[in-house]
Protein backbone atom coordinates (compact mmCIF):
# COMPACT_ATOMS: atom_id res chain seq x y z
CA UNK A 1 0.00 0.00 0.00
CA UNK A 2 1.07 3.51 -0.85
CA UNK A 3 1.57 5.84 1.93
CA UNK A 4 0.31 9.81 1.30
CA UNK A 5 2.66 12.70 2.44
CA UNK A 6 0.71 14.50 5.37
CA UNK A 7 0.45 17.92 4.26
CA UNK A 8 -1.31 21.35 5.92
CA UNK A 9 -4.16 21.66 5.15
CA UNK A 10 -5.89 18.27 5.59
CA UNK A 11 -7.03 18.47 2.33
CA UNK A 12 -6.09 19.85 -1.10
CA UNK A 13 -7.41 19.27 -5.10
CA UNK A 14 -4.85 18.09 -7.41
CA UNK A 15 -5.17 15.75 -10.41
CA UNK A 16 -7.24 12.50 -11.15
CA UNK A 17 -7.45 10.37 -13.07
CA UNK A 18 -10.17 11.05 -15.25
CA UNK A 19 -12.44 13.91 -16.50
CA UNK A 20 -15.94 12.97 -14.93
CA UNK A 21 -14.54 11.42 -11.72
CA UNK A 22 -13.65 12.87 -8.53
CA UNK A 23 -11.33 11.13 -6.96
CA UNK A 24 -11.73 11.09 -3.32
CA UNK A 25 -8.26 9.84 -1.39
CA UNK A 26 -8.79 8.71 2.13
CA UNK A 27 -5.81 8.21 5.38
CA UNK A 28 -5.38 7.61 8.94
CA UNK A 29 -3.20 10.57 10.46
CA UNK A 30 -0.15 8.40 10.19
CA UNK A 31 -1.03 8.90 6.10
CA UNK A 32 -1.81 4.73 5.95
CA UNK A 33 -4.53 4.75 2.98
CA UNK A 34 -7.96 3.65 4.74
CA UNK A 35 -9.61 0.84 2.09
CA UNK A 36 -13.82 0.65 3.06
CA UNK A 37 -14.74 3.51 4.13
CA UNK A 38 -18.23 5.73 2.87
CA UNK A 39 -17.59 8.58 1.05
CA UNK A 40 -21.03 10.39 0.03
CA UNK A 41 -20.74 13.71 -1.81
CA UNK A 42 -23.31 16.11 -1.74
CA UNK A 43 -22.82 17.84 -5.12
CA UNK A 44 -24.89 21.55 -5.31
CA UNK A 45 -27.39 21.08 -8.35
CA UNK A 46 -27.73 17.07 -7.55
CA UNK A 47 -30.35 16.13 -5.43
CA UNK A 48 -28.54 12.51 -4.74
CA UNK A 49 -25.56 12.22 -3.31
CA UNK A 50 -22.48 10.18 -4.60
CA UNK A 51 -21.54 7.52 -2.42
CA UNK A 52 -18.87 5.36 -3.10
CA UNK A 53 -16.45 2.96 -1.08
CA UNK A 54 -12.69 3.13 -0.88
CA UNK A 55 -10.32 0.44 -2.71
CA UNK A 56 -7.42 -1.14 -1.30
CA UNK A 57 -5.14 2.16 -1.70
CA UNK A 58 -8.04 4.09 0.31
CA UNK A 59 -9.12 6.27 -3.14
CA UNK A 60 -13.38 6.25 -3.89
CA UNK A 61 -14.40 7.25 -7.39
CA UNK A 62 -17.29 9.11 -7.63
CA UNK A 63 -19.47 10.28 -10.87
CA UNK A 64 -19.59 13.64 -10.52
CA UNK A 65 -20.57 16.15 -13.38
CA UNK A 66 -18.24 18.57 -14.81
CA UNK A 67 -18.34 21.62 -13.41
CA UNK A 68 -18.71 20.78 -9.57
CA UNK A 69 -19.22 24.51 -8.29
CA UNK A 70 -18.71 26.00 -4.88
CA UNK A 71 -19.61 24.03 -1.84
CA UNK A 72 -19.35 20.67 -2.35
CA UNK A 73 -19.34 18.38 0.94
CA UNK A 74 -18.02 15.22 1.08
CA UNK A 75 -18.84 13.27 4.20
CA UNK A 76 -16.40 10.49 4.90
CA UNK A 77 -17.58 7.41 7.21
CA UNK A 78 -14.91 4.70 8.39
CA UNK A 79 -15.49 2.50 11.37
CA UNK A 80 -16.32 4.30 14.14
CA UNK A 81 -14.75 7.98 12.60
CA UNK A 82 -16.44 10.17 10.31
CA UNK A 83 -15.22 13.31 8.92
CA UNK A 84 -16.52 15.74 7.01
CA UNK A 85 -14.77 17.97 4.67
CA UNK A 86 -16.22 21.16 2.73
CA UNK A 87 -14.33 22.36 -1.00
CA UNK A 88 -15.48 26.27 -0.50
CA UNK A 89 -12.57 27.74 -2.77
CA UNK A 90 -12.95 28.29 -6.77
CA UNK A 91 -14.63 26.46 -8.57
CA UNK A 92 -13.74 22.90 -9.06
CA UNK A 93 -14.21 20.68 -11.56
CA UNK A 94 -14.49 17.30 -12.03
CA UNK A 95 -10.69 15.41 -12.55
CA UNK A 96 -9.80 15.93 -9.69
CA UNK A 97 -8.84 14.95 -6.26
CA UNK A 98 -10.03 15.59 -2.73
CA UNK A 99 -7.68 14.77 0.36
CA UNK A 100 -9.45 13.31 3.27
CA UNK A 101 -7.01 12.97 6.37
CA UNK A 102 -9.31 11.30 9.30
CA UNK A 103 -7.76 12.60 12.32
CA UNK A 104 -7.74 8.71 13.98
CA UNK A 105 -5.40 6.13 13.21
CA UNK A 106 -6.86 2.79 12.53
CA UNK A 107 -7.61 -0.05 14.80
CA UNK A 108 -5.16 -2.27 15.27
CA UNK A 109 -5.24 -5.52 16.55
CA UNK A 110 -4.71 -5.99 20.43
CA UNK A 111 -1.43 -8.77 19.61
CA UNK A 112 0.33 -9.15 16.07
CA UNK A 113 1.94 -12.00 15.16
CA UNK A 114 5.31 -11.11 16.41
CA UNK A 115 3.98 -10.16 19.92
CA UNK A 116 2.13 -13.53 19.83
CA UNK A 117 5.66 -15.32 18.63
CA UNK A 118 7.35 -13.65 21.48
CA UNK A 119 4.65 -14.73 24.23
CA UNK A 120 4.64 -18.64 23.28
CA UNK A 121 8.67 -18.16 22.54
CA UNK A 122 8.72 -16.79 26.14
CA UNK A 123 5.83 -19.08 27.43
CA UNK A 124 7.86 -21.84 26.40
CA UNK A 125 11.43 -20.85 27.89
CA UNK A 126 10.04 -20.48 31.10
CA UNK A 127 8.35 -23.76 30.88
CA UNK A 128 11.92 -25.64 29.90
CA UNK A 129 13.68 -23.51 32.50
CA UNK A 130 11.32 -25.27 34.88
CA UNK A 131 11.00 -28.13 33.44
CA UNK A 132 15.05 -28.62 33.18
CA UNK A 133 15.75 -26.46 36.42
CA UNK A 134 17.74 -23.49 34.57
CA UNK A 135 17.21 -20.43 35.53
CA UNK A 136 18.69 -18.71 32.75
CA UNK A 137 16.00 -20.11 30.42
CA UNK A 138 13.31 -19.25 33.02
CA UNK A 139 14.75 -15.59 33.17
CA UNK A 140 15.14 -15.28 29.80
CA UNK A 141 11.61 -16.65 29.08
CA UNK A 142 10.06 -14.21 31.25
CA UNK A 143 12.37 -11.19 29.88
CA UNK A 144 10.75 -12.19 26.13
CA UNK A 145 6.99 -12.24 27.36
CA UNK A 146 7.74 -8.92 29.58
CA UNK A 147 9.34 -7.40 26.12
CA UNK A 148 6.31 -8.63 24.39
CA UNK A 149 3.33 -7.11 26.66
CA UNK A 150 5.26 -4.14 27.06
CA UNK A 151 5.60 -3.68 23.25
CA UNK A 152 2.08 -4.18 22.89
CA UNK A 153 1.09 -1.54 25.74
CA UNK A 154 3.78 1.10 23.89
CA UNK A 155 1.87 0.55 20.69
CA UNK A 156 -1.53 1.08 21.52
CA UNK A 157 -0.50 4.05 24.11
CA UNK A 158 0.89 6.17 21.26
Amino acid sequence: MERYALQAPIYRLAQAPNGSLLAVAVADIRGNPWPGARVEAQIPGLKEPRIAITDQDGIALLEVPETLGRGLEVHVQAGAYSSWETWTGAEASSGETLFVVLPVRRPEPLVTLTELGALLAGGAGVAAGYFWNMNALQVGGEVLIGAAIFTAIYRHSC
